[in-house]
Formats: C-alpha cells, structure tokens, sequence
C-alpha cells in the first residue's frame, strides 16, 4: 500500500474539512517553502512528530563499472561531490512503522537503558 499525492491531499482535505484545490495548494506551499530554505542556505527542516530533512554533502566517489571499454579495461567513473537531502525519521514515526504506539517506544526505550 502506498499514499499518493491526490490521496493525501484528498485526505487533508477531509480531515480539515478544506477543498482539494486549497489542500494541493497547501501542499505544494509547503514543498515551495522547503525547497526555498534549503536554497537560501538551510541547513534542517524539522517537523515534529514526523522527522527532519537535512542537507548533507555527499564525498566524491570512484566507481569501477563491470563493462570493459574498447581497450578491454573497466570503465571507472568519478561522481563529484554534491549536496543531497535526507530524512531522518522520529520516534514516533518510527514506532507508527513498526506498529507501535508512540508511547510502547518509549517504554521499549527505557527497558533497554535499563
């Protein structure tokens, strides 16, 4: 199973009782916004209960590919290094994942520090 766009905007809209077109408008804002921080420098974007996007600078990187080049020597590649994004998960969402409560997280936590 997996939510598409149309659906979650379908599902903004019904659980804050709003129209599709301002739910799409609202969701695309939200990515507008996102996308402007991190150009203007940004270093995190942090959502609660969700989890937190963050630019991190990836090294360059020499790969070897199986295929040989017409001399018959492999083919290596250099990727320069680039900035990308990741998302790091909260407990919470990690514990919705899992089929967990937030709260059976914590206590599962709090058993291992034990």
């Amino acid at each position: 199973m997996k939510l598409t766009k149309p659906e979650f905007i379908r599902a903004i809209a019904t659980d804050l009782d709003l129209t599709q077109v301002f739910s799409k408008m609202l969701l695309e804002k939200v990515c507008d916004i996102i996308c402007w921080f991190f150009e203007e420098g940004g270093e995190s974007v942090r959502f609660g209960d969700c989890g937190t996007f963050k630019k991190v600078l990836r090294a360059e990187r020499t790969t070897t590919i199986p295929q040989k080049d017409a001399a018959g020597d492999p083919i290596i590649v250099t990727s320069p290094a680039h900035y990308t994004v990741v998302f790091r998960p909260s407990p919470t969402l990690k514990a919705a994942v899992n089929g967990e409560s937030a709260s059976e997280k914590e206590e599962s936590e709090e058993d291992e520090d034990s």
